[in-house]
């Protein structure tokens, strides 16, 4: 007779493992690499003389390096973000819903993926499989 390990079976690690691993890259992202911005703004925000775009997030920003040896602008992942100066860019009510949502998503995706890891060893029942996974489904849309 095989011994069981696993309270659902192994077919619940793959949900698991990605819910928590999701959650881990959206808590230790730096935030300041969502989008390339190009265009009139560049000038007004950076801070280096003719940087063609900025890597944008919700808190803060990342501009660009020169290479010489090469001639060409390139983005490094290493060293902080640049925070937006007040008197350029304007934080308005969306913004900050925004951020709200983002906080929101990071705690129920968090909380789901803390769930899926009590799987490994407890049996839940159908309701609480059903608040785990509308729970999940929340963090995703507020993702959004």
């Amino acid at each position: 007779m095989p011994i069981r390990r696993l309270a659902h079976g192994y077919y619940s690690l793959l949900p698991t493992l990605l819910t928590f691993f999701g959650w881990l890259f959206a808590l230790f992202q730096d935030g300041c690499d969502y989008v390339k911005v190009q265009g009139p703004i560049v000038a007004k925000i950076a801070t280096q003389p003719n940087a063609p775009y900025l890597e944008a997030g919700r808190n803060a920003f990342r501009e660009p390096q020169y290479n010489a040896d090469s001639d060409s602008w390139s983005s490094e992942f290493v060293g902080g973000c640049l925070v937006y100066p007040e008197d350029e860019v304007t934080i308005d009510v969306y913004w900050n819903v925004s951020k709200g949502f983002d906080f929101i998503s990071i705690v129920l995706g968090g909380t789901g993926a803390l769930f899926l890891t009590f799987t490994w060893c407890c049996v839940f029942s159908r309701g609480t499989w059903r608040l785990a996974g509308v729970q999940v489904f929340m963090a995703g849309a507020f993702l959004l």
